[in-house]
């Protein structure tokens, strides 16, 4: 006749491990509640805006071309080190283009138009300014069908295009675009919103 085994019992908890798995008990609903992907990497990454000085677009009665939407190239002045070392985030890996929008102003308050309705299409660029480079200009964004009559265009962007080397050179933002000069002056500002990727 076989004998049956004997039952095992475990042993009791010691008091040590019984704290350990109620510290780790009162973690786990933290770690859940947080977004996917704060609890690894990326979650020191960060947005960095910069404002787009006022653009005039001079009128004429004349329907000329439109050659620019930026007739005022400006630089990208984002100080990625300051930025990090306020937020005491390790180094920049990378930096993209999250948004980038145009807003009417009142400047140029005389005339007909008032809006983006001249323009037909937009792809702005950043090039480096340093004497030299081997980087070459690239499109980061741009505006691929007609606005029609908005005092707000919001374009679209191409995040995965690094901008560190440019940052890191010396950059300008210029422009190319479709359209006709609208008959007025208009003017507008608008902003830059890049969110860069820390090691």
């Amino acid at each position: 006749m076989i004998n049956p085994p004997k039952p095992k019992f475990l042993r009791p908890f010691s008091n040590d491990r019984l704290a350990r798995l109620r510290a780790a008990a009162r973690v786990l609903p933290l770690l859940l509640s947080l977004p996917l992907g704060l609890a690894g990497c990326g979650a020191l990454d960060f947005d960095v805006q910069q404002n787009i000085p006022e653009q005039r677009v001079s009128g004429s009665v004349v329907s000329a071309l439109l050659g620019t939407l930026v007739p005022s190239p400006f630089p990208l002045t984002i100080d990625l080190a300051q930025e990090t070392k306020a937020r005491g985030t390790g180094p920049v890996k990378a930096a993209g283009l999250k948004s980038l929008s145009f807003q009417i102003t009142n400047t140029a308050s005389s005339g007909s138009v008032h809006d983006f309705s001249f323009v037909q299409t937009v792809d702005i660029n950043i090039e480096s300014t340093k004497s030299g480079t081997t980087l070459t200009r690239q499109k980061i964004a741009d505006l691929p069908t007609p606005p029609g009559a908005q005092t707000k265009i919001d374009l679209r962007t191409y995040p995965d295009i690094n901008l560190l080397p440019y940052i890191n050179e010396g950059s300008r933002i210029t422009s190319t675009a479709t359209g006709t000069v609208p008959p007025n002056d208009v003017t507008f500002n608008g902003q830059i919103v890049v969110h860069v990727n820390t090691l």
